[in-house]
């Protein structure tokens, strides 16, 4: 496995891409999206092969708005090559799946594992 990408949480989107684009040098990997429930909307950036998600989420405070054990940030997001096999030897390594396998058609097969302070390990394999 290796790091795919790293995520945090921005106030506004449009002006945090503006400064890593234009300020820092970063290049947009993916255009602006917003969530399938509509919570948040995110974009992914690209410095020398490293990646990094903003993400805004709206409406904060409202009932849909997950808990700190699951909140969507901060997180690190590992790229496996075989998620099967990797998902067998995390079990067998008495690690506990959080959330998922979650299925984005065209881009990633995913799931989440939380590390002792709950922080979010989302695992995925890229699909072809």
């Amino acid at each position: 496995m290796k790091i795919h990408h790293f995520a945090i949480e921005v106030n506004n989107i449009n002006e945090s891409l503006d400064f890593y684009t234009e300020k820092l040098g970063f290049k947009i990997k993916t255009p602006i999206k917003s969530s399938e429930d509509g919570l948040y909307y995110y974009v992914n950036i690209d410095l020398g092969g490293s990646e990094l998600e903003l993400i805004q989420v709206l409406n904060k405070g409202t009932k849909k708005q997950k808990t700190s054990k699951s909140s969507i940030c901060p997180h690190i997001a590992l790229e496996s090559f075989d998620l099967e096999r990797d998902l067998l030897e995390l079990k067998k390594r008495g690690v506990k799946i959080f959330d998922g396998p979650h299925f984005f058609p065209g881009d990633v097969q995913i799931v989440t594992v939380l590390d002792p302070d709950n922080y979010r390990i989302d695992i995925g394999q890229l699909l072809k």
